[in-house]
């Protein structure tokens, strides 16, 4: 899992002009896809 502290998100947040608590949900699901994409324990 990526680590990235509170400040972090919100600075990016603010600059995309993205709630901080959507951001973070979005760049977790992200990380999840990507995951169920490339790894080789996919099922389908």
């Amino acid at each position: 899992m990526f680590e990235v502290n509170r400040t972090e998100l919100a600075d990016q947040a603010r600059t995309m002009n993205f709630v901080r608590d959507t951001l973070e949900k979005v760049l977790r699901l992200t990380e999840i896809l990507n995951y169920l994409v490339f790894s080789s324990h996919t099922f389908w």
